[in-house]
């Protein structure tokens, strides 16, 4: 069974910036130190194998299996100097997880047959030890049956392989960017490390004697797992659901998730058989992280409930189909309060601003329309790339008989707009306009200049010099004055 939270827009909301180090910690320890354990790991277990010394513990570990009653985990009756490499090699990776026999080994209570002698196989037992701790996994995850403080943090930006790693990611990314807001970074980080320190503490507990090293960051993940379904306590949030052959999305109360999570956990230990996946410390990193999580909620206050909300929908896009929809239907009168929702929210929203533009239209006279058509030319002349729908907006409202309102600002960007589009006639229109309705107004230089070297460029210099000229008895002191006096000078 598969429980995964799907909360939206976290990332972008909260810079999950611990999530991201602790993310790209993994990976970096993946590529710079794991990269090379399986060719290490082939070469310790050649060793083992042209040595001899497999040879020299098959035949311990055979009999050792038989005094205890259990089935060894190769096929037939092969005497033991007749099996085959593969066959020693199952041997060897079962002996390899035994704790009991290794200890018996170690000890001296189990030796090879006199032919060799313990002094041999002692060597050559060294010199396999010694390739074996070269592999990275080996070194620095946790085993057990040799724990250090070290390995019990090492053990948790470790991974068995490629796959390995990037299912951990996942599931550190949907659950840590939901976390890192709420919880604060220091706060956050605090559980990932408690969280695979839990982790590792239940698999010591369980199997205290093991010698087989635990790696992954799943128990530091399954921690964060445990903290979130406590934080969100109450909260319903959206879960992606898979029971193998089938699956979907739900609603739920994320407290609901922690039991489902932690007897999934249980379920596959006791009935996974001889597995690689380590569910015991799954279930340690959940619980731990639900105590870190109750502890927070109690005591500590860390966290802020309210950044565990998720984000309000956009009502955006839901709003512009529904005016689209009535604007195809022609009902213009419904359409219109939509298209006003919609620029309450997004004032500039350029799509429902030509839809209300279309709209108003149908009555010139009503006082709207010039105010709609005011706000749609300010949006258009802003964009280079819209400066041709602008003036086929001007154009439009003044064929019916309409002067749309512009600011100075707006009609010295028109100034700009008509030009690029070889309109000067009507350039010239908002530079009168402008001298007429606002002759002081720092905007006009701008539209003077603009004007000005227009017309000096495309052969009518007696009007482009009267423009420069303009600036400077009006706007002596304006920064476009010495662009005017220097254009003027070259012009002779």
């Amino acid at each position: 069974m598969l429980l995964l939270p799907v909360l939206r827009d976290t990332g972008r909301r909260h810079r999950p910036l611990a999530t991201l180090a602790i993310l790209l910690a993994n990976c970096l320890v993946f590529v710079l130190f794991q990269l090379g354990d399986g060719k290490r790991y082939r070469q310790a277990e050649s060793f083992y194998l042209e040595s001899g010394l497999a040879r020299m513990e098959a035949p311990l570990y055979l009999r050792y299996l038989e005094e205890r009653g259990d089935r060894p985990p190769i096929p037939g009756k092969t005497p033991p100097d007749r099996l085959s490499e593969p066959d020693l090699l199952r041997l060897h990776r079962a002996m390899e997880a035994d704790a009991d026999f290794l200890e018996r080994l170690e000890a001296g209570r189990l030796r090879p047959a006199p032919a060799r002698g313990w002094p041999e196989w002692r060597r050559l037992r060294q010199r396999y030890t010694a390739l074996r701790a070269r592999v990275t996994s080996w070194r620095f995850g946790f085993r057990p049956a040799a724990a250090t403080p070290l390995t019990a943090v090492t053990y948790m930006f470790l991974h068995g392989g490629f796959w390995h790693l990037i299912g951990n990611m996942v599931f550190l990314w949907l659950v840590g960017t939901a976390l890192e807001g709420g919880c604060g970074r220091p706060f956050y980080a605090a559980l990932y490390l408690l969280g695979g320190l839990a982790a590792a503490g239940l698999f010591w507990a369980a199997y205290p004697r093991s010698p087989m090293p635990l790696i992954g960051a799943s128990g530091a993940v399954a921690g964060l797992m445990g903290a979130f379904a406590v934080l969100y306590g109450r909260r319903r949030i959206p879960v992606f659901y898979s029971l193998g052959f089938y699956f979907g999305t739900a609603t739920v109360p994320a407290l609901a998730l922690f039991p489902a999570w932690v007897g999934n956990e249980i379920a596959q230990l006791a009935l996974g058989g001889d597995t690689h996946v380590a569910y015991a410390a799954h279930v340690g990193g959940l619980a731990g992280g639900a105590l870190l999580g109750l502890l927070d909620r109690r005591l500590l206050h860390r966290s802020d409930p309210e950044a565990f909300e998720p984000p309000p929908e956009d009502p955006v896009p839901a709003l512009y189909e529904a005016a689209l929809v009535k604007v195809r239907r022609l009902d213009l009168a419904g359409a219109r309060p939509i298209l006003e929702e919609i620029l309450a929210h997004e004032p500039d929203h350029v799509g429902a601003l030509r839809q209300l533009f279309l709209v108003d239209r149908e009555t010139p006279r009503d006082p709207r329309f010039a105010r709609t058509a005011g706000r749609l030319l300010a949006r258009l002349a802003r964009d280079r790339s819209t400066w041709a729908e602008a003036a086929k907006v001007w154009r439009t409202s003044r064929e019916l008989g309409l002067d749309p309102p512009a600011t100075p600002e707006l009609r010295a960007r028109l100034v700009q707009v008509f030009l690029s589009l070889g309109e000067v006639r009507e350039a010239e229109g908002q530079v009168a306009d402008l001298l007429r309705k606002a002759p002081g107004h720092p905007a006009l230089p701008t539209a003077l200049l603009h004007l000005g070297r227009h017309c000096l460029e495309h052969g009518e210099p007696e009007r482009g010099r009267r423009c420069l000229q303009a600036i400077l008895a009006r706007f002596p002191r304006a920064p476009e004055a010495r662009l005017a006096e220097t254009r003027l000078g070259e012009e002779g």
